[in-house]
């Protein structure tokens, strides 16, 4: 889930006009937990959700995601990589 961010703005994390992301967030994190999909630690709130973003809390390690990697379709990897380049 990729979530809009200003770093030169403060208390932007999440910002897009006419959208309400934070929430639209939790909804899809609800979603793919009721769904089967292990989803760990979900915040209460938009508010929680936007405060462990500030706080570093919604990132994935390097080595994670190149392990997780190995079992997505070449093709989605390839796309990817070509969009943001090698995640080294």
């Amino acid at each position: 889930i990729l979530i809009p961010d200003y770093p030169s703005a403060p208390g932007r994390t999440g910002y897009a006009v006419g959208l309400d992301v934070p929430s639209s967030v939790l909804a899809m994190l609800h979603d793919l937990s009721e769904q089967g999909y292990v989803v760990e630690g979900i915040p209460q709130t938009p508010r929680a959700l936007l405060e462990m973003l500030e706080r570093g809390g919604g990132g994935l390690r390097l080595e994670d995601y190149l392990t997780l990697s190995k079992e997505l379709p070449p093709a989605a990897i390839a796309a990817v990589t070509a969009a943001w380049g090698n995640a080294e």
